[in-house]
């Protein structure tokens, strides 16, 4: 009902959309297989990791912008 109400309401660019439905579940069946063949603690020590590049590039990019 969610994506029902964004698109009644115009929140929605049809255009980021579709190409973002069709990444998501291209990418189920790999992301299942990921959480199926790792440990929970690997998996938290990725997405830990990922977290932090992610912030230190955003951090550095407000820096070097501004």
């Amino acid at each position: 009902m969610g994506v029902v109400a964004w698109i009644y309401v115009g929140f929605t660019e049809i255009g980021l959309t579709i190409p973002l439905t069709v990444g998501a579940l291209i990418s189920v069946p790999f992301s299942a297989l990921t959480v199926k063949r790792l440990r929970a603690r690997n998996l938290r020590v990725i997405v830990g990791i990922a977290i932090l590049a992610i912030g230190v590039i955003i951090l550095l990019q407000a820096i070097l912008t501004a």
